[in-house]
């Protein structure tokens, strides 16, 4: 919708959620991060990560990320991963029809279970023109790659 989210766009579609729903995604992450500085994302603590990659505490990463104005990125990924029991996954087109992955954010052990039964629990999403983020499969995709 060019309103600065393509990222939580992207990422609610991935789950399933309504057209649209990109900015209540980014609010309740955000909310999630205030409020979770001691969870682990990946093997360190919420708030060490964010001290050490973006000088803020969760309380103030939180409010610059409620910005439209603020893209989302590897930390909003990273986070929904952790949360949601959902892995996910960024590619980058290297060809007309071929894309190549180039990072993955894997779910905490425990997470949230948001990926829809009979999936395999990967969202991926494309990072095209170097600050633009779309979906490329959805959660609940099978296995094989199609759609359920």
């Amino acid at each position: 919708p060019g309103d600065g989210s393509c990222l939580f766009h992207a990422l609610a579609a991935g789950l399933g959620c309504a057209h649209g729903a990109g900015l209540s995604l980014r609010a309740e992450m955000a909310d999630w991060i205030a409020l979770n500085g001691d969870a682990r994302v990946g093997p360190n603590l919420l708030r060490q990560w964010l001290q050490h990659s973006h000088g803020m505490s969760p309380a103030e990463y939180a409010e610059n990320l409620r910005r439209p104005s603020t893209w989302g990125g590897g930390d909003e990924m990273a986070c929904l991963a952790a949360t949601a029991g959902v892995a996910v996954e960024v590619y980058e087109r290297t060809a007309a029809t071929e894309h190549t992955m180039i990072a993955r954010f894997e779910p905490n052990a425990g997470g949230g279970a948001l990926a829809p039964a009979g999936s395999d629990g990967r969202l991926c999403v494309a990072f095209t023109g170097g600050n633009h983020y779309e979906l490329l499969r959805p959660a609940w995709a099978d296995a094989a790659g199609g759609s359920s």
